[in-house]
């Protein structure tokens, strides 16, 4: 029997979250990124080695609301969400490569119950761009 959802009580559905995770099917593309190995060289120099990696998800710019709620010095940065299936392993601090161009991870949002993984990236001016055919 087929339940109105005006006949069900608020208490009843609590802690039940939607899984959205169908509904990225159709929107996954493949974006390649970096995750950067630390070692500490003689004299405490930081050296970093990229170690390259692929993930599946959707990217959209950050809505206009969502920019002014970063602090103001990073609001006129270029920022992008990415959007990947639960499960997804990314980091902060990891890059990725969104049209040739290099961003940073910077947050995570572990909607895991929701069939999702989501995250904010800006552009990273350390690494500059990429040229398509691989080479930096």
């Amino acid at each position: 029997m087929i339940q109105n959802a005006k006949d069900i009580k608020v208490s009843a559905s609590a802690g039940e979250q939607p899984d959205v995770s169908d509904a990225l099917d159709g929107w996954l593309q493949t974006i390649t990124g970096q995750r950067m190995q630390k070692q500490v060289l003689a004299g405490g120099v930081v050296s970093e080695i990229p170690v390259s990696f692929a993930i599946q998800g959707m990217v959209q710019p950050l809505s206009p609301t969502q920019v002014l709620l970063k602090p103001e010095g990073q609001r006129t940065w270029i920022w992008k969400m990415v959007h990947c299936p639960a499960g997804t392993k990314i980091c902060p601090d990891d890059r990725i490569i969104i049209d040739c161009v290099k961003y940073r991870v910077m947050t995570i949002y572990p909607y895991q119950l929701n069939g999702y993984v989501q995250f904010d990236c800006t552009q990273d001016f350390t690494g500059g761009t990429v040229n398509p055919s691989g080479n930096q």
